[in-house]
């Protein structure tokens, strides 16, 4: 079963591959290291879709900190130089042994602080519950003459 750490480790684990900066789950102001990325759960939904088949998605917003004060000295070079290149990088993240797409992709900039948002959905099967076997059988048969 898929857990949303393991959501959480595979998108880092892509960003630290890409850029080197530490990847915070708790929004932290003491003891960060800047800079750094702070990837946070939007939401997350579960829909059924055919008998116990069901469909998980999760979006996520992706904030990056140059500084420890939020500042951008400047925008061009240390933003968009770095935002584009997490459309390709995050396309596909590694969990649990298979590849899982990413859409909705997209970024802006709000008060400064660059945000990256992307989705990952996958289907996931419901267990069933454990039904008592049936132990033994007994059968009469026998051939009918035809008259």
């Amino acid at each position: 079963m898929v857990e949303i750490l393991d959501l959480y480790n595979a998108i880092a684990t892509k960003l630290h591959k890409l850029t080197g900066h530490p990847c915070y789950y708790d929004y932290v102001e003491q003891n960060a290291v800047y800079p750094c990325f702070f990837i946070r759960l939007v939401d997350s939904e579960q829909t059924p879709d055919l008998d116990r088949r069901y469909l998980r998605e999760h979006n996520f917003e992706i904030l990056f900190f140059p500084s420890e004060s939020g500042e951008i000295q400047d925008i061009n070079s240390e933003v968009y130089s770095l935002l584009p290149n997490l459309f390709m990088e995050l396309e596909y993240i590694e969990l649990n042994g298979t590849l899982l797409r990413g859409t909705d992709m997209g970024y802006k900039v709000v008060d400064k602080i660059p945000q990256f948002l992307v989705s990952y959905d996958f289907f996931i099967l419901k267990e069933r519950d454990k039904e008592e076997k049936m132990q033994t059988l007994k059968t009469n048969g026998g051939i009918a003459d035809g008259n």
